[in-house]
């Protein structure tokens, strides 16, 4: 699915986390990290402190080109 030396970056709320789904598509063969980051404040969709944070996960065919990522 991927090129060797590529990569893919999956933007997810934390609800909807389910790494199978991915597991399905991509197989155990690829290499997967979890980068969390906070998005734009406000909304206040919480009872006291507005959700603000997302998490990207990251699938590479080949670690090493994971690995030299600067995000």
């Amino acid at each position: 699915m991927l090129k060797t030396e590529g990569v893919i970056f999956i933007s997810i709320e934390k609800m909807k986390y389910n790494l199978k789904i991915f597991v399905q598509i991509f197989g155990y063969n690829y290499k997967c990290g979890i980068v969390s980051r906070l998005m734009k404040s406000g909304g206040n969709k919480g009872n006291y402190f507005s959700p603000n944070i997302d998490y990207i996960l990251v699938y590479a065919k080949d670690k090493r080109f994971m690995l030299t990522l600067k995000v």
